[in-house]
């Protein structure tokens, strides 16, 4: 039986590099504004959904991939599963990441 050559490449990313997997998880702009929430406390994930009006279905495969490369943690409480950020030196990373795209933005005026 033939693999799905995506899954492939995405299993020899992950045994490659680990630091890609974290990058992949933060590449979708979803997952970000999902992390960016997340960094002023915990949510259900039906809260969260709201908030991002999409569907819970979609938040909940986006929250899989953030568990998975370790980003996010689940706590069930009652019938509700609770997310937050696992480490919060993700958020320093999208805030290195962001200075260096406006140190960018501000090179490109003045070089113009």
């Amino acid at each position: 039986m033939e693999k799905n050559p995506l899954k492939q490449c995405k299993q020899q990313r992950q045994r490659c590099d680990p630091c890609s997997e974290i990058f992949s998880a933060l590449s979708c702009p979803q997952r970000l504004k999902i992390v960016r929430i997340l960094s002023q406390g915990n949510i259900c994930v039906k809260d969260l959904a709201e908030q991002m009006e999409i569907d819970v279905s979609v938040v909940s495969r986006h929250l899989k991939s953030l568990k998975t490369s370790g980003l996010v943690q689940s706590n069930r409480i009652g019938v509700n599963t609770y997310y937050e950020i696992e480490d919060t030196r993700v958020l320093d990373l999208l805030d290195t990441a962001s200075v260096i795209l406006k140190d960018r933005a501000m090179n490109m005026l003045y070089n113009e």
